[in-house]
């Protein structure tokens, strides 16, 4: 009679539960709604959503922390001097990725390149470590798209970390440079 007693009351138990998990997985239509962010709109709900504009550091992206505190470098600033030569200018094929100069003083040292990009694009940057010693320069163009491309003449500048060296850490020695995991754009790094 006791486990004719229990077991009713275990089913009753596991029915009720059922019953009040259906009712939670239930969520009301308005309730839904109230979560999704619109894309046209620029405020919800106290959170701004910024689209990049103009050129700039993508800053705090892993890659860029990466570089800093295991490798020992800050990429410190970027400049994108305005478009140079339009496609009729450029001739064909016109070499891209190209680097002009590596510019090194006491504690930084600048590379300077030229790309070729839309004639009105904007540029995303960071940069990497990658194969233990190559200097991976990322850029990410983005913005309107015209009916032309360009040569632009771009410079990161990395500050030399010394910090690791405070800790007992070796900073990555670079060999070489490329960009945007392009193999074929990679150079002594000199």
């Amino acid at each position: 009679m006791k486990k004719i007693i229990v077991l009713i009351f275990g089913m009753i138990l596991f029915i009720c539960c059922q019953k009040k998990i259906t009712e939670e997985q239930k969520i009301p239509k308005s309730k839904v709604q109230e979560k999704v962010i619109s894309v046209d709109s620029t405020i919800t709900d106290n959170v701004q959503v910024i689209a990049p504009k103009g050129n700039q550091i993508f800053e705090e992206s892993e890659k860029l922390r990466f570089l800093r505190i295991v490798n020992g470098y800050i990429l410190k600033s970027i400049n994108v001097e305005e478009c140079e030569d339009s496609d009729e200018n450029l001739g064909t094929p016109y070499p891209d990725k190209i680097v002009n100069e590596i510019v090194f003083e006491k504690n930084s040292f600048t590379v300077k390149f030229s790309a070729v990009e839309n004639c009105c694009s904007e540029f995303l940057c960071e940069a990497e470590i990658i194969n233990k010693s190559t200097l991976n320069i990322i850029y990410q163009a983005f913005g309107r798209h015209c009916s032309c491309n360009c040569k632009f003449n771009l410079e990161y500048t990395f500050l030399i970390d010394s910090s690791l060296e405070d800790i007992g850490q070796k900073r990555t020695k670079i060999t070489h440079i490329q960009f945007n995991n392009d193999p074929t754009s990679k150079v002594k790094f000199k």
